[in-house]
């Protein structure tokens, strides 16, 4: 459990971030009691073999105590970026072809730096992924905060990294790295509908062999407010006209791409955008 322990918090070290009692927990790769997890970090730190910060809430390993200034400056920049958003998220969640939107990497954790953009996760309507893609892209850059595709990183820009369809909200066979299961577990669901963060955690119970503990951590995650929207109609000429856009804009985006130019990958049912590949970076630390 002691090795676990250590284990975790390396990982968590590598990117600056001194996690809670309850992260530890739920990212830890052994199943444990949340209790006695804690009194097992209670005798480390009496064996100054882990330490933590003046209000006992957060944990890291000796040696890294600086690490808990760090996070406080921030979690005060991952705020101002959270409020720089706020807008847009409001705007999207009018969307009837958006089902769920999060916020993930860096500012999902309160991590960020002042360079970092603002990774956002978004899991649309069925068969309607290209069309929510392109109405996303469009009001980001009418508010201008959209990420350049020409660069890597953009400061207090959107990257808009993941669009799942709900059809097939299934992380494929090649991405079931512990790295993206953390990704996928540490997003914070800003706003949701048809209990769509549910029947995600649900296509990747595969997660749960990696962190055991995380399913029952993750209550909180799953009762976020519901947003309601106005029905749309269902008429066949309706849908039709839907299809046909749908159609329409994913061969207009797709011209735009022309070539990969960072991490990506396209596909009918999920989009990947990652101009910056931190598990390639995560293994070169290991």
């Amino acid at each position: 459990m002691k090795e676990a322990i250590f284990e975790t918090l390396e990982y968590f070290v590598f990117f600056n971030y001194p996690p809670t009692l309850e992260e530890l927990w739920m990212y830890l790769g052994k199943k444990i009691a949340k209790k006695k997890l804690g009194e097992v970090i209670s005798n480390l730190v009496q064996q100054k073999k882990v330490i933590v910060n003046q209000h006992g809430t957060r944990i890291t390993l000796v040696g890294y105590s600086s690490l808990f200034a760090i996070h406080a400056k921030r979690k005060h920049i991952s705020e101002q970026k959270k409020k720089r958003t706020a807008l847009f998220i409001r705007l999207l969640s009018y969307f009837p072809w958006i089902q769920l939107v999060g916020y993930s990497g860096s500012v999902a954790m309160s991590n960020a730096v002042e360079s970092d953009d603002i990774d956002l996760f978004i899991v649309t309507k069925s068969q309607r992924m290209w069309t929510a893609r392109f109405f996303a892209v469009v009001v980001a850059w009418l508010l201008g905060i959209k990420r350049p595709r020409s660069v890597t990183h953009s400061v207090d820009t959107v990257c808009l990294n993941l669009f799942f369809d709900e059809r097939d909200m299934h992380i494929p066979i090649i991405k079931q790295t512990a790295y993206v299961a953390h990704e996928l577990l540490q997003m914070k669901v800003i706003f949701q509908k048809s209990r769509t963060y549910v029947h995600l955690l649900m296509s990747n119970k595969w997660v749960f062999s990696i962190f055991p503990n995380a399913s029952v951590a993750l209550m909180e995650q799953t009762s976020v407010k519901e947003v309601g929207i106005e029905s749309v109609s269902t008429t066949s000429s309706f849908i039709l006209l839907g299809q046909i856009g749908e159609r329409l804009l994913k061969g207009f985006q797709l011209a735009i791409m022309k070539k990969p130019r960072t991490k990506e990958r396209i596909g009918n049912t999920q989009l990947w955008f990652f101009p910056d590949d931190f598990e390639d970076k995560l293994h070169q630390y290991k």
